[in-house]
C-alpha cells in the first residue's frame, strides 16, 4: 500500500495495526508538557546547527510566553507555543510559530504550525500552514511510551504534507554537545510535500554568533536575543553600505522576529527600539538601502539604553 503526497511522491505505508496515534487523545492539562523525549516547556531556547544543501544551517526555536487556544472536537485546547526561525548562509529562510499540546497519557500532539517562508529577505509564501480542527485532526509528535515497531503520523494533511515515523529503538546511548546523552529514541521519519528546515556572510558575524550561543547556558534567553539585536544591526549597516537590498531586507526581517520573542526583556527603550524598527521596514520596503543606513545608529542607541 502506498500513499501519494502533496509533493508528488510516494511512501508506503505502515499496517494500520503498527499505528499508536489512532486513538483520540484526552487533554485536561495540555500545556504541562512533561515528556522527557519531547521536553519542550522546560527548554526556552535551542539552537540547531549544521549544513543544509552545502550552505550553513542554523536555527533558533524559542518557547514563547502564553498559550493559544485551539478549537478541537468542540472545545479550545491551550497550547504552548514555539516560534522556530531558520537560517541558511546567514541569511533569514523560514519563520514558523509551532503548537504542541500534552494529551493525559503523556504523549505529545502537535496542533499546527503557522509557516512564513523567505526569498531575499521577504516572505515568498506560507507553503506548510496548517492548523488543527480547520486542515484535520492534530497529530501525534512524540509516544507517551514509545517502543520499538511503532508507527505515527506528525502531520498528515491532504495534499500540503505527510510524515511517518517509525520507532526503531529506545534507551539509546547518543553523543551530545556535552558529553554521551542517555535515553534517546532512534527513530526513522520519511515526509512528503513537506519543505526541509535547513555561517554567516562574515567572521566577524560568525564568531560574535557563537559566542552568544555559549552564553545560553549562563544567560536567560531574552538577554542573549537583545545582543543578538545588536549584531544583526551592524550586519545590517554593512549590507546598507554594500547596496545589497535582498539582505538588507532580510537583516530586518530577522531583527524583527528576534524583537517579537525578547522585546518584553528591553525596560524602558523598548518605544525606542519599536520606532527605530519601523524606519528601518519602510527602508527596507522602499529598497532603499541609504534609509536604512540611516536608520541604524538610532537602532543601536537604543539598544544601548535598554535594560540589564
Amino acid at each position: 500500500m502506498r500513499q501519494e503526497g502533496g509533493g508528488g511522491g510516494c511512501l508506503p505505508l505502515a499496517p494500520e495495526s503498527r499505528r499508536i496515534d489512532l486513538t483520540t487523545p484526552v487533554f485536561s492539562r495540555p500545556t504541562e508538557i512533561t515528556n522527557p523525549l519531547f521536553p519542550i516547556a522546560q527548554v526556552t531556547q535551542s539552537l540547531q546547527l549544521g549544513t543544509a544543501d552545502g550552505e550553513p544551517f542554523r536555527a533558533e526555536v524559542t518557547l514563547l510566553p502564553g498559550a493559544k487556544p485551539i478549537t478541537w472536537s468542540g472545545r479550545p485546547v491551550p497550547t504552548r507555543i514555539h516560534q522556530y526561525v531558520a537560517y541558511s548562509g546567514g541569511r533569514i529562510l523560514e519563520v514558523a510559530l509551532d503548537w504542541f499540546a500534552q494529551a493525559d497519557d503523556g504523549s505529545v500532539w502537535y496542533f499546527g504550525e503557522d509557516v512564513f517562508n523567505y526569498e531575499n529577505g521577504v516572505v515568498a509564501d506560507t507553503h506548510g500552514t496548517w492548523l488543527a480542527g480547520k486542515d484535520g485532526p492534530p497529530r501525534m509528535i512524540m509516544p507517551a511510551n514509545p517502543s520499538p515497531g511503532q508507527v505515527y503520523r506528525p502531520e498528515n494533511i491532504p495534499d500540503l504534507v505527510f510524515e511517518q515515523v517509525t520507532v526503531k529503538s529506545i534507551g539509546q546511548r547518543v553523543p551530545g554537545p556535552r558529553g554521551a546523552v542517555d535515553g534517546a529514541l532512534e527513530a526513522l521519519a520519511k515526509a512528503v510535500g513537506a519543505r526541509d528546515r535547513a555561517g554567516a556572510r562574515q567572521a566577524a558575524l560568525a564568531a560574535e554568533q557563537a559566542t552568544l550561543d555559549l552564553q545560553l547556558r549562563h544567560r536567560p534567553p531574552a538577554e542573549v536575543d537583545l545582543d543578538r539585536l545588536d549584531l544583526w544591526a551592524r550586519q545590517l549597516l554593512v549590507d546598507a553600505t554594500a547596496r545589497d537590498e535582498g539582505a538588507v531586507a532580510g537583516d530586518v526581517a530577522t531583527l524583527q522576529v528576534i524583537w517579537d520573542r525578547a522585546g518584553q526583556a528591553a525596560g524602558p527603550a523598548g518605544d525606542r527600539v519599536t520606532a527605530a524598527l519601523r524606519s528601518l521596514h519602510a527602508a527596507a520596503d522602499n529598497q532603499d538601502t541609504q534609509a536604512a543606513a540611516a536608520a541604524v545608529p538610532a537602532l543601536l542607541t537604543a539598544l544601548s539604553a535598554r535594560a540589564p
